[in-house]
């Protein structure tokens, strides 16, 4: 007959722990390993996308014809003398007329057009490599959203989706206030979901309030997405008061720096003005009324809200075209625009490329955005950057906005959670969840089909 010895508990303890041990000491030992790879694949990610902006604005530029884009003539004003009788060259510089009414844009892409100017080279050019510089920092920022929301695997993929993304080249010889205002958009998300992910100190969270602020100076519809985000922040907290002396840091410094800068321009224009008044400018489209001068917020709310209430089928018929617009296909349009002159071989190659990376995957990426939310394993952090897709929508198309330019903001936030569903190992949902995102989808469908 065999006997069994049973080791004492303290042996048990040491036999059972022994392996263990030695397995966590490998893992210990293996994480500065992975971390090196980690941050050298963030790196070259960066790298391919600040090198291959840089490659197409040289060959763009080396073609017959070429000429700098400039929609919203930012470029222009800023290269313009501007008038010694008229005010502060920088409120020329944001000056907009529309159908003989002057409006002002916010002002940080005309800042940052007259920084370019301070450099040794051409404005334009200087211009245009800082550009691609700054998109390389909105790589690094959609990593960390996607480490912050989910993980180091997903934000690696919502960053390869960000560099793929064929508009993410075009747009390097076009002047336009995204290429400032996406980057600073993404940091501010960065930075907010950091903290949310942990317990910050407080003056962390004034920091975030300055990159929303500075984010704000160059399109203003980050200010809208604040108070949703703060309700939703204070309404989820275990410790109510706590939250929201956090939201109070936060909201001081995107004061800070947004009410500094609308008391000097309004002292320069003689009348109040918060950031920017050119929101309006295209909301004819509902309200019919042409005006001679900027209106109040409040008259051109009411305006608005009468236009709903007396034409409700016309109103959102117009708000419908204008939410389609933002969501249609965009190859066949980015071809026309920005490579016309390919031809054969090459430009059917370029043009699949588009078609995946562009109209496809902006497809997925608009499907499978909300099981992300749902699938990410930081739920706070990931619920309140999903306020941020829908919001933006509205607010283009309530502003009669339309167009795969007015997705830009927006598209990078439905990559990271495209990628959080690339990602796996998910936070496991409620099955009142997956039906609400499952719901979500199909209503998103007809959008993009």
């Amino acid at each position: 007959m065999t006997r069994t010895v049973i080791p004492p508990p303290a042996a048990q303890s040491a036999s059972i722990m022994a392996p263990r041990q030695g397995q966590l000491g490998e893992s210990l030992a293996a994480r500065p390993a992975r971390s090196a790879w980690l941050w050298g694949g963030v790196a070259l990610l960066v790298a391919i996308g600040v090198g291959a902006r840089l490659a197409y604005l040289a060959w763009a530029s080396g073609q017959p014809g070429f000429g700098w884009i400039d929609p919203d003539y930012y470029l222009a004003k800023v290269l313009a003398q501007p008038d010694p009788d008229g005010p502060h060259p920088l409120v020329q510089a944001i000056e907009y007329k529309h159908r003989g009414r002057l409006f002002h844009l916010p002002p940080l892409y005309a800042i940052y057009l007259f920084g370019a100017g301070l450099t040794p080279w051409a404005l334009a050019r200087a211009a245009a490599v800082g550009h691609a510089i700054l998109f390389g920092a909105g790589v690094a920022a959609i990593y960390a959203i996607g480490a912050n929301v989910h993980s180091r695997r997903a934000g690696i993929l919502a960053a390869a989706l960000m560099v793929l993304a064929p508009n993410s080249l075009h747009i390097a010889p076009i002047f336009l206030h995204e290429q400032v205002y996406v980057p600073l958009l993404l940091m501010a998300f960065a930075v907010l979901t950091w903290l949310l992910a942990g317990d910050r100190a407080r003056g962390w969270w004034v920091v975030g309030g300055v990159v929303f602020g500075f984010a704000i100076l160059t399109r203003s519809m980050p200010l809208y997405y604040l108070p949703f985000a703060a309700a939703g922040i204070v309404w989820s907290a275990t410790h109510r008061p706590e939250a929201a002396r956090q939201i109070a840091w936060l909201a001081l410094g995107a004061a800070v720096v947004t009410l500094t800068y609308s008391i000097w321009l309004s002292a320069q224009v003689g009348r109040w003005i918060f950031i920017e008044n050119h929101a309006s400018i295209s909301m004819t489209a509902y309200t019919q009324i042409i005006r001679t001068a900027p209106p109040s917020p409040i008259d051109e709310s009411l305006a608005l809200l009468t236009a709903f209430v007396e034409r409700p089928a016309e109103c959102l018929g117009t708000f419908g075209s204008f939410v389609r617009s933002n969501f249609r296909p965009a190859a066949h349009r980015w071809m026309e625009l920005y490579v016309p002159s390919l031809t054969g071989t090459t430009r059917s190659l370029v043009f699949a490329y588009a078609r995946v990376m562009t109209d496809a995957g902006f497809a997925f990426a608009v499907l499978l955005a909300p099981f992300g939310v749902i699938l990410a394993r930081r739920r706070l952090p990931s619920t309140i950057l999903a306020m941020w897709p829908p919001l933006v929508v509205f607010l283009t198309a309530l502003a009669a906005y339309g167009g795969p330019r007015y997705r830009f903001p927006f598209e990078v936030v439905l990559y990271v959670y495209f990628a959080v569903v690339l990602a796996g190992q998910w936070h496991r949902p409620s099955r009142r969840d997956v039906t609400v995102a499952a719901l979500t989808s199909a209503v998103l469908l007809p959008l993009v089909w």
